[in-house]
């Protein structure tokens, strides 16, 4: 089996990661909300878009202006998502 890796724009240097290491992480939003876990990545020419599954799906691109931190949680800022 392969391996899927993603890159995590909020990790210092663009840092590349495993997917599986991001799949299932909770995911809060700016003001520190619980919006619900990853569920899956989906692939793009562009970039990445994370599925936050909660108490709706979200889908948030995985790039800086969205992703602000990956740790043992994701802290996200959705300010600028469409609802």
């Amino acid at each position: 089996m392969c391996r899927q890796s993603v890159t995590i724009a909020a990790k210092p240097d663009g840092q590349t990661v495993w997917a599986e290491d991001v799949l299932r992480k909770e995911v809060y939003d700016q003001h520190g909300r619980f919006l619900g876990s990853v569920t899956e990545i989906i692939q793009s020419p562009a970039h990445d878009v994370l599925v936050v599954t909660g108490e709706k799906e979200i889908l948030i691109p995985l790039v800086e202006n969205f992703v602000r931190e990956v740790g043992e949680k994701i802290k996200v800022d959705i300010s600028a998502l469409a609802e």
